[in-house]
């Protein structure tokens, strides 16, 4: 018998009314498939054997175009452990994305909704009821789109390793209305209120620095003093005071220029940090290391609640824009799970939880806050600024210096 081509067995002695299909896998394990006439006489003979067929041919068409043929069983969270110990946390998928965003998704919400399913039966339906199912539970939209692209990165590498014969997030995307983030450009006042509320003189540093060089978070963290020349306190005639930095995103080093308020700003944090060091971090942890490490941390406890205290906290209604009162910003900043929406879910899982212990676990995490009501238009949730915001402020102020856009976008990294 060929291992190579499947095969429709002869009916056994005394049952002529049952076909068998037999075929062998792509790791050479023997597999079968029975097909009974559904009526004792020839008419239902050739419907069982007609079906044996057309698995046959099925099997035939897969094996053609290099699929594997043992699929039916694998469910999404086999798929999920495959995929997290031998592509997650590679080139492709950095440490950083896995463990700050693909693996909450599947975690919370990917495996809990879907993980003892076959990949082989996910399809449009199956997506569209997902999506919907996390609507229902409240998750912002935002979050129900990076949900769907940590989802649609496994099942791409299931197409790749010939699981599956197509990629159903495909075309998702659209159908997902994430609101434009407000961003914009803060003013000069705005940025040294935020330093000034800092409660470290390493986040002042920060922020300043930030403010006039125009990198992400995550090079700003990763600064290095080696990479630093600030010149003297008073710069000779000509002197370029400059500063290297490896952008992650696009993996290249740049050589930008420094303005004189970040070049100050690092000559005050050299003179004083308590980590100095030709070859360290410009802004390290309280450890020695990178803030990188604990970004999420950071930006909850220090700059949520400075931008709180620096008065820039407002209402979420985009018409209204209210400025929250301080003393309100900041017990909303420090929580993460702020909003009128977050606390009636959290209070619906404790109700459940108190009624069947058993069958509803306890909600993660400590109470939400109470929500804020704003005066003017009611709503419940507020928004504050984003560390990002600071990169849009050099763009801002760097071409209002130099009137060169296409130097400056090279300077911040900007692909246009």
């Amino acid at each position: 018998m060929s291992k190579e081509r499947p095969i429709i067995l002869e009916p056994p002695a005394g049952d002529p009314y049952l076909y068998r299909v037999r075929w062998y896998d792509h790791v050479g394990r023997k597999r079968q498939a029975s097909y009974r006439a559904e009526t004792e006489d020839d008419r239902g003979a050739r419907k069982a054997l007609a079906d044996a067929q057309r698995k046959v041919d099925e099997l035939i068409g897969k094996m053609q175009r290099g699929e594997r043929t043992n699929l039916a069983k694998l469910t999404v969270d086999q798929m999920f452990d495959e995929w997290w110990e031998n592509i997650v946390g590679g080139p492709k998928i950095g440490a950083s994305t896995a463990n700050t965003s693909y693996g909450p998704a599947f975690e919370h919400r990917i495996l809990p909704y879907m993980g003892q399913a076959t990949i082989a039966s996910i399809d449009g339906e199956t997506i569209d009821k997902f999506i919907g199912w996390m609507n229902r539970r409240g998750y912002s939209p935002q979050t129900i789109r990076n949900t769907i692209t940590a989802l649609s990165s496994m099942l791409k590498t299931a197409v790749k390793w010939k699981r599956i014969p197509y990629n159903p997030c495909h075309g998702v995307f659209e159908d997902i209305e994430v609101p434009g983030a407000d961003r914009r450009a803060f003013e000069l006042d705005e940025v040294y209120d935020i330093a000034a509320a800092m409660r470290f003189d390493r986040d002042r540093a920060l922020v300043v620095v930030a403010a006039w060089i125009g990198q992400r978070k995550r090079d700003v963290y990763e600064l290095r003093w080696e990479h630093v020349d600030t010149g003297p306190l008073e710069l000779p005639e000509g002197y370029r005071a400059s500063l290297r930095v490896w952008r992650r995103k696009s993996k290249k080093w740049a050589t930008i220029p420094l303005f004189e308020p970040a070049r100050l700003a690092l000559l005050w944090w050299r003179e004083i940090t308590p980590h100095p060091g030709d070859d360290g971090l410009v802004f390290p942890s309280s450890a020695g290391t990178s803030l990188a490490k604990q970004s999420s941390a950071w930006y909850r406890r220090h700059w949520r609640p400075a931008t709180a205290r620096a008065g820039l906290v407002r209402c979420a209604n985009a018409s209204c824009q209210a400025r929250v009162p301080e003393e309100d910003a900041e017990r909303l900043a420090l929580d993460p799970k702020r909003g009128a929406a977050n606390l009636a879910r959290w209070t619906e899982r404790m109700a459940a939880h108190q009624r069947d212990p058993s069958k509803h676990g306890k909600p993660t995490g400590p109470r939400p806050t109470d929500p804020w009501e704003c005066p003017k238009c009611g709503e419940h949730d507020v928004v504050g600024p984003v560390f990002h915001e600071l990169r849009h402020t050099f763009g801002s102020h760097a071409v209002a210096a130099t009137g060169d856009l296409m130097q400056v976008a090279r300077w911040g990294g900007w692909s246009s």
